[in-house]
């Protein structure tokens, strides 16, 4: 399961990473006080962020969370959870088309870079290389108020 982000090819070539089969997991994550809560899924839907969403809950008395336009985030299911927790959790969508200002993709920038340019047997030598990088601090967790005014 290759990652190919950069390296040295001869001018003019396209690079090509052969690889015959298809696997992959997905991240849903959260970040706040200087941490982040990440759950890994086999399918990114609304049953699968709707798991999530509980789970933050679980660990949280309140959330205020900001969401992109995936499907996933304005599904009936997850609209339907945010309604019956609306005291405790609160939401805001993002702009269209702004990955930019959402700090939680600058976090999935860092994680593709330690594991980018790398070989695995199988997704789930992926996943626990990246579990290890992220409990070691290899990667820098972003600090939410000293992104969002800096």
């Amino acid at each position: 399961m290759p990652i190919v982000q950069r390296g040295w090819y001869p001018r003019g070539k396209k690079v090509i990473a052969n690889y015959s089969k298809r696997e992959r997991f997905h991240v849903f994550g959260a970040l706040g006080r200087g941490v982040i809560r990440y759950l890994f899924y086999d399918e990114m839907n609304q049953d699968a962020f709707t798991h999530f969403l509980r789970c933050l809950k679980y660990s949280y008395r309140k959330l205020l969370l900001f969401f992109d336009r995936a499907p996933y985030h304005t599904s009936g299911k997850v609209k339907r959870f945010l309604l019956r927790n609306e005291r405790t959790v609160k939401y805001e969508f993002l702009p269209k088309k702004s990955p930019e200002i959402s700090p939680i993709e600058i976090e999935w920038r860092e994680w593709r870079k330690l594991i980018g340019n790398r070989y695995f047997n199988d997704k789930e030598e992926m996943r626990s290389c990246l579990q290890r990088r992220i409990q070691s601090d290899d990667c820098p967790i972003i600090r939410l108020f000293d992104y969002l005014m800096p």
